[in-house]
């Protein structure tokens, strides 16, 4: 996790979960949008995320699990629906 993340007080960042951290980088980029760093960066195994500032300057993290399922089990139980992934 970057060090500028430990020196905020109060709410540091808000995080996203999504699909594909390539094709929103490419997104965030196509709209001018402030990247923290250039390309995703990994987190740790199977966690690559991607920082980016808001017209505000607050920080947002949007994240990719290799296997959400199994990092977050509770989003699960709310069926597919929920995660957009079905009706």
């Amino acid at each position: 996790v970057p060090e500028w993340v430990f020196e905020r007080q109060g709410i540091t960042y808000i995080t996203f979960v999504i699909v594909d951290v390539q094709e929103v980088t490419l997104r965030l980029k196509t709209f001018a949008v402030e990247l923290m760093s250039k390309e995703p960066v990994p987190i740790r195994k199977g966690i690559t995320a991607i920082f980016a500032k808001d017209p505000e300057g607050n920080f947002l993290e949007f994240v990719e699990y290799a296997d959400l399922a199994s990092y977050r089990p509770d989003l699960f139980k709310m069926g597919p629906s929920f995660l957009g992934t079905g009706t």
